[in-house]
């Protein structure tokens, strides 16, 4: 248990670092065009507008706002404990359980020993699905929002 909701996110929850190109500082170009575009800024972690020059420049440039946000919003992804590695424990029962399977993203069954093992062990799909898989497309949904409410 956490003693706060705050105390939980930092725990269960890992924000992905932001892709290399996106901590590029902006960057005009050595043209004279004014092309709107949008780049990635690491100090307001926000996609901004600015007039690319038409040549040079480097690769945090993006021609429309959702490209860039799409590609270099940090975003918070599934919890923690669904990233734990399958580990079926160390005692001699057989139990069927569950756990989140990150390269299916999906919740699949295993057979628990009964003790030991990882956090990524649910004691049935429904529950693995409510945490692993519709958290997951929550987070995702309100970023989408969120993108919607900016432009």
């Amino acid at each position: 248990n956490f003693r706060s909701y705050l105390e939980c996110q930092k725990t269960c929850f890992r924000i992905p670092k932001v892709p290399q190109i996106c901590r590029f500082p902006k960057e005009e170009g050595h043209c004279r065009a004014l092309l709107p575009r949008y780049f990635f800024s690491m100090t307001s972690m926000k996609c901004e507008p600015f007039s690319y020059g038409g040549c040079g420049g480097n690769s945090n440039r993006f021609q429309d706002l959702t490209s860039c946000m799409e590609y270099c919003s940090p975003q918070k992804t599934v919890p923690m404990l669904c990233l734990d590695p399958l580990d079926k424990g160390k005692c001699s029962a057989s139990i069927t359980r569950y756990y989140y399977n990150t390269a299916t993203k999906s919740c699949q069954d295993f057979v628990y020993t009964g003790c030991g093992g990882s956090s990524n062990n649910f004691v049935s799909r429904q529950s693995c699905v409510d945490v692993c898989v519709k958290g997951r497309k929550r987070r995702l949904r309100q970023k989408k929002t969120k993108r919607i409410t900016i432009l």
